[in-house]
């Protein structure tokens, strides 16, 4: 028995990662009527938890419209933006007073996505948020109010942006050095003298392997499982995510069979747009309508975030023998696996015995099997 990448018959998955600058409230309804409602995605979105951005005083956040939390949400885009925000400094207060507002709303978030220079940002252009102390050159401790690494984890997240983007059409999959360098500038003779300077490979200096995720380490001695996102930063916006998701992009993933993790912020316009009556193009609406299509046909899987990171740790942890499939915690994202783990997965296998489930080397029963051209697909 041998387990498939994804479920069948998929041969690619697809997700969207959204920031939610510059929406604001009309914007946020034109796009949930448009995402959850008319095309009704099987996704979540990204929040800001509170908002005291002044260039941006209309752009929504949990704290302000209270209605947003009612829409499906895995991603926290940090604490809230506290970018542009005056005299108003982010410290671990605010982190605890979000964490009680999470609490209050009901969410339940497992993926953290740094945001622009915010001081508590885990890795994206600062890493304060995971330092809970600073040594200067004179040996001097100080501690850091911006710390909260500690909190996230609380609120229980489990994954995070690590601070890149990709050109790559597909991650999850082994792809050559070279087109795996082409981003960057320097030769890679260069590159690799440098790499003999500093005593780290080509991939671990320039962050250049092609995993879907990486368990990373943090200096307060937490991990969080770190991925990485696809597109171009002078595309990640509503008009932008035409570009990132066009047909080209997607036939060449589902043929590349790859996940990718779309960057965009779907609130924001760019500012050569032409004006239009509504926030969403046609252009961006038939690339989603082309999705759409593309899953319904059974070709390409789309979800939310955390439920194609939820995947992929969950098959990467199966250990087969003969007909047993066990589900092995990993020890990060879960502990103890549980039937409520693997609501709403499913997992393909090529063989023709009928499988035996294991979840840590304990039965379970509650699962459907479907099989097809002697392909089993355990789904739960």
């Amino acid at each position: 028995m041998k387990v498939l990448k994804y479920p069948y018959p998929y041969k690619a998955w697809l997700t969207i990662s959204n920031d939610p600058d510059n929406t604001d409230i009309a914007v946020w309804k034109e796009l949930d009527d448009y995402l959850f409602n008319e095309l009704n995605l099987d996704w979540a979105n990204s929040v800001f938890l509170f908002n005291f951005n002044q260039n941006l005083p209309e752009q929504v956040s949990v704290k302000s419209h209270p209605e947003i939390s009612d829409q499906s949400i895995d991603t926290l885009h940090t604490w809230g933006d506290f970018v542009h925000a005056g005299e108003k400094g982010f410290t671990r207060n605010d982190a605890k007073e979000g964490l009680a507002l999470l609490e209050k709303k009901g969410i339940n978030p497992l993926v953290w996505v740094d945001h622009s220079r915010f001081t508590g940002n885990l890795i994206h252009e600062n890493t304060w948020g995971g330092i809970p102390e600073h040594v200067d050159s004179s040996g001097n401790t100080y501690k850091v109010f911006e710390y909260s690494l500690d909190l996230i984890k609380k609120a229980g997240i489990r994954y995070a942006w690590n601070g890149n983007v990709t050109n790559v059409i597909g991650q999850d999959r082994i792809v050559k050095l070279n087109q795996l360098l082409k981003p960057y500038k320097a030769p890679i003779k260069a590159t690799l003298l440098l790499n003999k300077a500093v005593g780290m490979s080509v991939e671990e200096y320039l962050d250049t392997d092609n995993n879907a995720y990486k368990r990373k380490r943090f200096k307060d001695g937490n991990e969080l499982y770190c991925f990485k996102r696809f597109g171009e930063w002078k595309n990640a916006d509503i008009d932008g995510l035409s570009e990132t998701l066009s047909r080209s992009n997607i036939d060449e993933l589902i043929k590349n069979q790859g996940v990718m993790i779309a960057y965009t912020h779907l609130g924001k316009r760019n500012a050569s747009s032409p004006p239009r009556d509504h926030h969403i193009p046609e252009s961006t609406k038939a690339r989603l309508k082309d999705i759409v299509k593309k899953q319904k046909a059974g070709v390409l899987n789309f979800s939310s975030v955390s439920k194609l990171l939820d995947y992929l740790i969950l098959r990467d942890h199966i250990k087969l023998s003969g007909n047993s499939v066990d589900f092995q915690s990993d020890g990060l994202r879960f502990s103890n696996l549980k039937r409520s783990d693997l609501k709403g997965q499913s997992f393909s296998f090529k063989g023709t015995s009928k499988p035996f489930i294991l979840l840590d080397g304990q039965s379970c029963s509650d699962y459907e099997l479907i099989e097809t051209n002697e392909i089993i697909t355990v789904r739960f």
